[in-house]
């Protein structure tokens, strides 16, 4: 038995139609997991990842992406007792490669190509479940896909104004805010999670509508965008709020204010 950590390296090979490649393992008791293996002696993590694709493939990796470490201290997924340092790489499929051609070695007996979700509904030892994971909220080949959420005529009451009624009685506001957002990785995930939940932003209107005590519009607005920015995860901001019988002649008053974050 070995008696030290081993440094190990491994990850996921993708193609051009978004497929990743798994190999079944005895050594992973029939498990699906990633090609892999150990670092050898003075070998570059990264090397070491690319040889051993290509010892236990045949194939040929290009535009390889550091991922994580995981460790795994005597997996009972592992036929034998071992604690690996896993290092976790993303790579392309070399396009001098086709899906077609991968050759295996006697360290695994069955590939798959397969969509990164549907994966997840393999049988996958821990560790290569865990990067797969990953990869979907994280793919560093993915390509942005921007859209805008949000929502209008959101009603609040609250406090502001400059005059001293305006100071004593809540008034009627109404706010509509647009928000951009990468659509990319929520698509990918379908976790609301990884996305702008539009309650969130109706709540903070709220809760700075009616705790600011503002005296104008601009004001609140001003605070509302900065909270968004440092809060969510967005692109561009737009807001637009309307308060009604402000002006005897107008059905509202009106402010608006949009953003874009620079970077």
């Amino acid at each position: 038995m070995v008696d030290r950590p081993l440094a190990t390296v491994g990850g996921l090979i993708i193609a051009d139609d978004g497929d990743l490649f798994l190999v079944r393992s005895k050594k992973w008791k029939d498990l699906y997991s990633l090609p892999g293996g150990k670092v050898e002696w003075g070998e570059r993590l990264e090397d070491a990842f690319q040889r051993e694709v290509r010892e236990e493939t045949g194939l040929e990796i290009t535009d390889i992406r550091f991922a994580f470490v995981q460790e795994c201290i005597a997996s009972p997924e592992f036929w034998q007792p071992r604690h690996f340092v896993m290092n976790d790489f993303i790579a392309k499929l070399d396009s001098s490669c086709a899906k077609t051609t991968v050759v295996l070695n006697d360290e695994a007996y069955e590939f798959i190509w397969v969509q990164p979700k549907e994966a997840l509904n393999l049988p996958l030892h821990r560790e290569c479940r865990v990067l797969i994971e990953w990869y979907l909220s994280h793919n560093p080949f993915r390509k942005p896909r921007l859209g805008v959420i949000g929502f209008e005529h959101h009603h609040v009451r609250c406090k502001i104004g400059v005059y001293p009624h305006e100071r004593t009685q809540e008034q009627d506001l109404y706010f509509d805010v647009k928000a951009e957002i990468d659509f990319a990785t929520p698509a990918a995930t379908d976790n609301v999670q990884d996305t702008l939940d539009y309650t969130q932003l109706t709540d903070l209107c709220t809760k700075v509508a009616q705790e600011g005590g503002y005296q104008l519009l601009e004001t609140l607005a001003c605070t509302i965008m900065n909270r968004i920015f440092a809060l969510f995860k967005v692109r561009w901001v737009k807001i637009r709020i309307k308060k009604p019988a402000a002006i005897p002649s107008a059905e509202y008053a009106v402010i608006e204010i949009e953003e874009r974050k620079e970077g």
